[in-house]
């Protein structure tokens, strides 16, 4: 727990005043690099909600300069693969049947990430400390 966390300047944030702009130098200690993993299928309207998380994924990555935490991007996909994948890093996961899912599809959610971390590509991919589940 962080004491002052909710005040102007928390502790856990202290790292972000040593960061400077000589990009060999490296990033200060206390910085804490996290993966993001978007659970998703691939209906047309996760789709479109996956385009705009990843734009502000990108976006938000790119305001915290070359020491963010946000370092990492996985869209993780129950079902087949589709167009998106060029353009989003994704793996792809066997979507859970009808008889795991009984007409309720959110269910591919924590379905596809035990799926996932059996995976190699787990492994590859997730290099950081911190994994953050969206």
């Amino acid at each position: 727990p962080v004491p002052n966390a909710e005040g102007p300047a928390p502790d856990d944030m202290a790292w972000r005043k040593e960061v400077s702009s000589d990009p060999s130098v490296p990033c200060p200690a206390g910085r804490r690099p996290y993966h993001t993993i978007l659970t998703a299928q691939g209906s047309l309207y996760q789709q479109w909600q996956t385009k705009i998380f990843y734009y502000h994924f990108r976006k938000q990555q790119a305001a915290g300069g070359r020491c963010t935490e946000m370092t990492g991007f996985t869209r993780l996909l129950a079902g087949k693969p589709d167009e998106l994948m060029p353009t989003i890093p994704t793996v792809a996961v066997p979507e859970a049947g009808h008889n795991v899912t009984r007409g309720f599809p959110v269910i591919n959610r924590p379905w596809s990430m035990l799926l996932f971390i059996d995976m190699k590509e787990f492994r590859e991919r997730i290099i950081e400390r911190y994994v953050y589940i969206a």
